[in-house]
């Protein structure tokens, strides 16, 4: 994951905030950069965000790494695939 101008995170300037907050909620230390990173990236993904900009925002160096990990949480673009492949395919579609 990335700050806001782009640089990788940095522990106390980036993380150390918002993981106080965390630790007071009860959430381990030494756990936080690994929740935040998997929170931001499951929701983002949850909600429709493209895996490959999340892959960036991550700072993978390869798409793969993404997909590997995350990828079971964009179920629904196979629904979505099949509605649209079904869709174009139907006698009458502009598509077909």
């Amino acid at each position: 994951m990335t700050a806001a101008e782009g640089s990788a995170l940095e522990a106390g300037r980036d993380v150390e905030p918002i993981a106080g907050g965390l630790q007071r909620r009860g959430v381990r230390r030494g756990r936080q950069a690994d929740g935040l990173r998997h929170f931001f990236a499951s929701t983002a993904l949850a909600h429709g965000i493209p895996i490959h900009e999340v892959s960036r925002w991550l700072g993978h160096k390869s798409i793969k790494t993404t997909v590997d990990v995350y990828g079971h949480l964009v179920p629904a673009s196979w629904d979505r695939c099949r509605t649209v492949m079904q869709t174009a395919l139907r006698p009458g579609s502009p598509m077909a």
